[in-house]
């Protein structure tokens, strides 16, 4: 929403998949980095949580804190990812003009 304010006339590509294969592949690939970015040495390294963007712990609604945002919900299981995904979805839909 940032980016759209700075830049009116800029266009908002939203790519859709199924829900099971957006969890199966965040699930399989980010977040094991994210996981690993906290353990001893990487955390000191990557300044966890400041090399993650606001995004992946913030929910639909605003909402800030690690259960929250992708990371969160993608680690409480499918069906809460599945649920996230499609609010953001309809937050990313409704959002942009």
């Amino acid at each position: 929403q940032q980016l759209m304010k700075m830049y009116p006339e800029a266009k908002v590509i939203l790519t859709v998949r199924d829900s099971e294969g957006w969890y199966h592949s965040v699930r399989r690939t980010i977040l094991d980095h994210y996981s690993s970015s906290k353990k001893f040495p990487t955390n000191i390294i990557a300044d966890y949580p400041k090399a993650w963007s606001p995004l992946w712990y913030t929910d639909v609604d605003g909402t800030v804190g690690n259960a929250n945002g992708v990371f969160g919900r993608v680690s409480a299981g499918e069906e809460s990812a599945s649920i996230f995904f499609q609010e953001w979805t309809k937050h990313v839909k409704h959002s942009v003009p």
